[in-house]
């Protein structure tokens, strides 16, 4: 079977653990040079150590409820690496409790995260997507 992700660039979000930090080792593997990102510092730094941090990897830590960082990024992630060939919008959180005590802020931060944060990044690489004629893939690992 072909390697379609051998010397491709991915970019991940929610990279620190979970489903992310699973793709990472995986395309690591295949040969991938992945473009990190988490909120997260000390698990993204992990997950970098796990896949060897060679050249091979950029990451860094931001909100993705900050837009102005994820249009940003996708223009350092172009700069550094190239023009994203894969694209995985896995960053996600949730709120456990009941509804009438979970404060709005609360309400307003999941979708924040796990609606915006998606529609900012597909928008932000979607023309790097285009050009490299690659894919973009919706996930979450919050549960």
């Amino acid at each position: 079977m072909k390697n379609i992700y051998q010397d491709k660039i991915c970019v991940i979000t929610g990279a620190a653990s979970g489903i992310g930090r699973a793709l990472a080792l995986d395309l690591a593997s295949r040969g991938a040079q992945l473009a990190l990102c988490d909120i997260n510092a000390e698990g993204l730094a992990e997950t970098v150590s796990m896949v060897g941090g060679s050249n091979r990897v950029m990451s860094d830590v931001f909100d993705m409820t900050d837009a102005q960082a994820i249009a940003d990024y996708a223009g350092k992630v172009e700069n550094t690496l190239g023009g994203a060939d894969y694209v995985f919008n896995n960053a996600g959180l949730t709120r456990v409790g009941n509804f009438v005590d979970t404060p709005l802020e609360s309400m307003e931060k999941v979708m924040d995260v796990n609606y915006w944060g998606v529609v900012r990044m597909s928008k932000a690489f979607i023309d790097q997507l285009l050009a490299t004629k690659g894919a973009l893939v919706n996930i979450s690992s919050v549960f």
